[in-house]
């Protein structure tokens, strides 16, 4: 089945990866505690970690006693913020296309897209760490 708003499997696992490092509270949370309980590979969320550390949202710690924790305080870090780590920044276009103007008369979608995004930003924008865990 097919979905019209899709989102990367890397900006899934960094946005649930954070909370759970958030309700960790403090704690050091290793990738394979995380691929446990995401189900995903160790590897993809190695990676997806990596660019959260580059992000300076975690600080990391290698070793068997190693994991992650937030570099800040829950609070001050958005949904937002985990996304954009992983995808760049998110443009206020709504063509999908990236078009000034429509090839047709009138968009097919009648800005919905624009407009789903939008939401869909100031959502994550407004959603913090600390709330969700």
């Amino acid at each position: 089945m097919s979905e019209l708003v899709q989102i990367s499997e890397a900006a899934l696992l960094a946005l649930h990866s954070m909370v759970l490092i958030a309700q960790a509270k403090g704690g050091w949370v290793s990738v394979h505690e995380m691929a446990k309980q995401t189900g995903a590979s160790e590897n993809h969320l190695a990676k997806v970690m990596q660019r959260l550390t580059r992000a300076n949202l975690v600080n990391s710690v290698r070793g068997p006693k190693g994991g992650f924790l937030l570099a800040q305080d829950a609070s001050k870090i958005f949904l937002l913020d985990i996304y954009e780590a992983i995808e760049g920044k998110v443009g206020n276009g709504s063509c999908p296309f990236h078009k000034e103007s429509c090839l047709f008369q009138m968009c097919i979608f009648h800005g919905l897209i624009g407009k789903t995004t939008a939401e869909l930003v100031k959502h994550l924008a407004s959603t913090s760490l600390e709330s969700m865990a």
